[in-house]
């Protein structure tokens, strides 16, 4: 028994040339081009029942067309022989092609070379040729190459999906169920893909994300602590602003309430101040008693007309057992001629 190929890394298996029965079927490219794959599978398969003795279940087949060629190849071998040599796990393999495939791809061997299958046994030398599986499935071939560099007469091509899968000489119904195992592992590995990148660009925004928030709690724990201080110096520009206020004649207090005193004394000595709150705008306000309402009418008049207050609205008071309480707002008008 002939020892098969092992199995490689990329899970291409070549069956010997010679055990194959082949037959050149003339197709147009212009009619290949204008039918689908499963029609002129359909086509290959007709033929190869019209010439095989034996029924087309007993056999594994497919076919090839060259590149610029008028004329396709048809091939097939009985299961049962490829068995007998050792070729019974064919399902393992990504792709089962025969020699010549690659050896045609090339132009390593010309069609001519086919047309004897006594010479098939010839083309089994593929030393000088490196096939590997590409990560879409398709099979690069490189011709005349070394392991350490290609020479300047070595060829390379790519046999790209539709012509590896009507190549391999498996079953129709093995060939639909792996292609969709193909499609559904392909968009599993690119949903896969996009998955990680997702999750990585999560993962960065989440340390982003907490790198921000370390740096704002960093931030405003730094504000926190400057806060004591930054209160004390706006009481102490507060304090300079009233101070160079009172050192410009803007805020006269005691010429206020000196005025307003004054005005006091000349109306009733029953008016009586219990609190003055003076602000930097010279806005007073008098909190106080008075005998009778009609004093603090008469006192407020008097204000109005002295020329150095105006009274910014009535009066509040209020009479309780005989005794008036009051709240007046003033301004007090500090650059009059009066004073």
């Amino acid at each position: 028994m002939e020892k098969s190929p092992a199995i490689s890394e990329n899970s291409i298996c070549l069956i010997p040339s010679q055990y194959f029965f082949i037959e050149f079927i003339s197709f147009e490219n212009e009619e290949a081009h204008s039918i689908s794959n499963k029609e002129v599978y359909r086509f290959f398969e007709l033929q190869l029942e019209s010439l095989s003795p034996l029924p087309i279940d007993q056999l594994l087949w497919g076919y090839y067309t060259p590149p610029n060629s008028n004329q396709s190849i048809l091939y097939a071998s009985l299961k049962s022989r490829l068995a007998n040599e050792g070729y019974d796990s064919l399902e393992d393999y990504t792709w089962v092609l025969p020699q010549f495939i690659p050896q045609l791809a090339v132009q390593a061997i010309q069609i001519s070379d086919l047309h004897d299958l006594s010479k098939l046994d010839s083309l089994a030398d593929t030393g000088n040729q490196s096939l590997h599986l590409e990560k879409d499935f398709q099979v690069s071939i490189t011709q005349g190459g070394s392991d350490e560099a290609y020479s300047e007469s070595s060829t390379a091509i790519n046999l790209a999906l539709p012509v590896l899968w009507s190549a391999d000489i498996r079953s129709e119904t093995f060939k639909d169920q792996a292609q969709k195992n193909r499609s559904r592992l392909a968009f599993i590995n690119k949903s896969l893909k996009f998955s990680l990148y997702f999750i990585a660009f999560i993962l960065l925004s989440e340390l982003v994300l907490a790198g921000a928030n370390l740096w704002l709690t960093q931030y405003a724990s730094k504000i926190e602590s400057q806060a004591p201080t930054v209160r004390l110096i706006e009481d102490q520009h507060t304090l300079i602003n009233k101070l160079d206020q009172i050192s410009k004649n803007e805020l006269r207090p005691i010429v206020l309430l000196e005025a307003a005193n004054q005005i006091r004394t000349e109306i009733s000595s029953n008016i009586v101040y219990d609190n003055v709150d003076i602000t930097n705008e010279n806005e007073v306000t008098i909190k106080g008693t008075v005998g009778s309402v009609n004093e603090l009418n008469r006192y407020v008049t008097q204000l109005n007309q002295s020329k150095s207050f105006n009274v910014l609205e009535d009066p509040k008071y209020i009479t309780r057992g005989g005794k008036t309480t009051f709240t007046l707002k003033m301004y007090f008008q500090s650059n009059t001629s009066s004073l």
